[in-house]
């Protein structure tokens, strides 16, 4: 073979495995750290909606307090989990216990959805209708790259 061929081969072919391991490596950094996950979507949101430095501060308060909430319920989700292994390992299943766990877990969402609810309306009140648009766009791609 060729010198020149055998070249070509080998940058081809380590080319093909720096995409491949940049590919790899940045999925997995955007799935593996909530908080780098999140600062990577406001990063994002704000550069494709063109967000003032304002609506970045309302996009930051609301990504804070989800991920606020959202530690607060992993803290008690290896309580519930034990709890969850206890009764399925009972040689009866305690219907109402299970019942009763599922009303406290829907309860604390509906105590907290306000204040999602305001935060995230604090935000999209924020935008320009162009915003608007390119917000619906992105959601929209988004559903269909999760929906396959």
């Amino acid at each position: 073979m060729k010198r020149s061929i055998k070249i070509l081969t080998a940058v081809v072919l380590g080319s093909a495995a720096v995409v491949s391991l940049t590919a790899y490596g940045h999925h997995y950094w955007h799935a593996s750290d909530p908080e780098q996950r999140a600062e990577w979507i406001v990063e994002r949101v704000s550069k494709r909606l063109d967000l003032t430095g304002d609506q970045i501060t309302t996009l930051n308060q609301l990504k804070d307090r989800l991920l606020t909430f959202r530690s607060e319920m992993k803290q008690n989700r290896v309580k519930t989990r034990e709890e969850l292994a206890s009764l399925f390992a009972a040689p009866q299943l305690d219907q109402n216990r299970i019942v009763s766990i599922v009303q406290e877990k829907t309860a604390v969402m509906n105590q907290r959805a306000p204040e999602f609810v305001a935060a995230l309306a604090g935000f999209t009140d924020s935008l320009s209708e162009a915003q608007r648009q390119e917000a619906l766009v992105m959601m929209e791609e988004r559903f269909k790259h999760r929906s396959h």
